[in-house]
């Protein structure tokens, strides 16, 4: 691994220029998280509303017979997914295990990569000096890591790959009986790794010198001790196996469901699972998706308002110290805006669907507001002295 470090120096004055623009991207970047928070309860309700409903008329059939009577219905299916194609890899020979729905080629070259890491130290003035180290670093990856973007020089990547990443999927795949269209495939997780012993492996359009390592295709001198532009081609299927879909029945598969919320419904899911498991994985990955963006709405926020107050802490920097003391005062007033503000946000997108909800959500913003106010005012009265300090002389008895 090499380093090299290189530093910088900025003025007070560009830092406050730089600041005062900030502002404006701080204003955008509240008012886009407020927007973004507002559209993901929406999302969030219209999702579980989806959800309920089509809990509620799901069908389970059995997957060895497609019934016409169920035509245009939501159903669930759980039976195994295979295919009566033999998959093959056209280029390098490679077939997919019997009954196998997918092949996947991956293909990987050994990279230089660049970090970058920033240290930035205030000076008496108000201006700054940051010192960025480049560490650089060789590592195995799947796609092309542009060296010609590197600060420094001297660790170049090959732009060109003797092979490209692909994936085959079977177009009259089948779940139990029932037709599984190539669209369907990308849901399923379960893979194995495809051995190359006894395949017909072609490596006409490889450089000479390539070779087969176990379940690798090598182009390089020596797996062990691998140089920049070394290349590890491997391949993994999606085998015959279990599979699980709620969907509506059509023309002998499965299309999304349209729900009364104009959202469509489909599930699939590797492994053999019941319809309840299947609406419960969708509510958890619902529900991580609501919290995901909240925090991230809530963050961004925060980001913004204190980009908005910037100006100050870069003004008081002409002392450092100030501009510590004041940095960290304008930091937890924006995050106080953000909190309450993404609070509001929040509650006001769940008023349409649960207006209890959204009230307790404003009482809970409301109350907290209250309380940091009581307790800034207590903070800077300071604590009350009684004749029982020992400052204080007794009252005087006649």
């Amino acid at each position: 691994m090499a380093n090299v470090s290189v530093t910088t120096h900025q003025s007070w004055l560009s830092r406050l220029t730089n600041s005062v623009v900030g502002v404006l991207f701080g204003f955008g970047l509240v008012l886009g998280s407020g927007y973004g928070l507002f559209w993901n309860e929406g999302r969030t309700v219209i999702e579980a509303a989806k959800l309920a409903e089509g809990e509620k008329v799901v069908v389970t059939v059995p997957g060895d017979r497609v019934d016409p009577a169920n035509e245009g219905k939501l159903v669930h299916v759980s039976a195994v997914v295979s295919t009566q194609e033999a998959l093959a890899d056209q280029i390098f020979g490679i077939a997919a295990p019997e009954g196998a729905v997918q092949l996947d080629r991956e293909v990987e070259m050994y990279q230089w990569d660049e970090d970058k890491h920033s240290e930035t130290h205030k000076k008496a003035g108000g201006g700054t000096s940051t010192t960025t180290t480049y560490s650089y670093k060789k590592k195995w990856s799947s796609s092309k890591i542009n060296s010609g973007s590197f600060h420094e020089s001297g660790h170049s990547n090959p732009s060109q790959w003797p092979a490209s990443q692909d994936t085959i999927r079977a177009s009259q795949a089948k779940l139990g009986d029932f037709k599984f269209g190539p669209e369907l495939l990308h849901y399923l997780s379960d893979q194995i790794s495809v051995p190359l012993a006894g395949q017909p492996v072609k490596l006409d359009s490889l450089p000479q010198g390539t070779k087969i390592e176990g379940e690798l295709i090598y182009i390089g001198e020596n797996s062990g001790s691998p140089q920049v532009g070394d290349v590890r081609i491997s391949f993994s299927a999606i085998p015959k196996g279990d599979a699980s879909v709620v969907a509506e029945q059509s023309a002998g598969g499965f299309k999304g469901f349209m729900t009364k919320v104009k959202k469509e419904l489909l599930l699939v899911s590797s492994g053999k699972k019941s319809s309840a498991q299947l609406f419960e994985e969708a509510r958890t990955k619902n529900l991580f998706i609501a919290w995901a963006i909240r925090v991230g709405g809530f963050f961004a926020m925060w980001m913004g308002f204190g980009l908005i107050m910037r100006p100050l802490s870069v003004l008081g920097d002409v002392i450092p110290f100030v501009g510590n003391l004041v940095g960290a005062g304008t930091g937890f007033v924006a995050a106080i805006l953000a909190f309450m503000l993404s609070v509001v946000i929040i509650a006001v997108g769940w008023f349409a669907s649960r207006p209890l909800f959204g009230i307790g959500l404003l009482v809970l913003a409301a109350g907290a507001t209250v309380w940091l106010i009581r307790r800034n005012k207590r903070k800077k009265q300071g604590p009350l002295l009684t004749a029982g300090d020992a400052n204080i002389p007794p009252p005087l008895n006649f």
